[in-house]
């Protein structure tokens, strides 16, 4: 009876525990919790070459992180390396489409068997996967082409990379897998149809992944964070007519939050805050009621 007692207490303090750390991440500043060093530490993000990509790199080089940056078109990706190389952090570059199996494939090949280079796949401790397309057009008027380039991009790259990296983590006992997904993860847009489901996929796959792992291999220090900000001013986004009238997000101010999250070990982070609190309204609110406030604003590709 006292055995039973004491795990009930036990079990209320945890459960109380858990509620304060939540409320105290959601309402103080960053500034107010420890964030772990990035210092020599190898970071390997896709997409690197503009947008959010570029300013994570920055980001993590301010950091001290050294980086290997990878991206489909091979000058803008130079240039973030140039920015990085002046930042005073040791930086390769590959020129990779995420979205092609044997590329990945590849690329993980030439690291392991180039010895010029400073860092290797073994040495990779955090991976940041960002690179990302989005939809082309209305869901009925996209490509069937355009719409297996959007999984094969936003999802499978995710698959791919994990497969590559994380028994490396495993292996080593530590290791960060991050990636970008989006407001849409939890939001269904429309004329972002296949966009949508490319990133409710990506967050169902990181947790599902986190939770395997967790049970698999308790004792590793291995850590997952999915980013989901709302419109980000990038030019994949900005044109877009349901974006139009609305504050946009800048890539510096996500950049920071990602890697502010990603050293402080958080699973999701919202971007703005404000999501989050609607996300959970979208349970309550009568149906007909969340469509309205939804399809008010006019399809982008209308």
């Amino acid at each position: 009876m006292i055995n039973v007692l004491a795990e009930f207490v036990l079990n209320v303090c945890f459960i109380f525990r858990s509620f304060f750390t939540a409320l105290c991440r959601h309402i103080l500043p960053e500034a107010c919790f420890h964030k772990k060093s990035l210092e020599g530490k190898v970071v390997l993000i896709t997409g690197a070459g503009s947008g959010i990509g570029r300013q994570l790199a920055k980001c993590f080089a301010n950091d001290g992180a050294n980086l290997l940056l990878w991206d489909i078109v091979e000058s803008t990706n130079i240039e973030t390396a140039e920015i990085c190389r002046k930042l005073g952090t040791k930086v390769f570059t590959q020129t990779v489409d995420v979205g092609n199996h044997e590329a990945i494939h590849r690329a993980v090949n030439d690291i392991e068997e180039d010895t010029d280079k400073a860092f290797g796949p073994d040495d990779v401790e955090i991976v940041m996967i960002n690179a990302g397309i989005i939809s082309e057009a209305s869901f009925l008027e996209s490509s069937d082409s355009h719409t297996e380039r959007v999984m094969y991009v936003n999802v499978f790259q995710s698959f791919w990379l994990v497969k590559a990296f994380l028994p490396r983590m495993l292996k080593r006992g530590r290791g960060h897998i991050a990636v970008t997904g989006s407001a849409a993860s939890w939001f269904g847009m429309p004329g972002l149809v296949d966009y949508s489901a490319s990133k409710a996929a990506v967050y169902g796959f990181m947790e599902a992944l986190e939770h395997e792992v967790h049970f698999t291999s308790p004792n590793k220090d291995i850590h997952f964070t999915v980013i989901c900000p709302c419109f980000v001013n990038t030019p994949m986004i900005r044109d877009f007519t349901l974006t139009q009238g609305l504050p946009l997000l800048s890539p510096e101010e996500v950049a920071r939050k990602a890697v502010n999250a990603i050293r402080m070990n958080r699973r999701v982070v919202m971007m703005p805050k404000l999501i989050t609190f609607v996300y959970a309204l979208k349970g309550i609110v009568p149906w007909n009621i969340y469509k309205l406030a939804l399809f008010k604003r006019r399809f982008p590709f209308s």
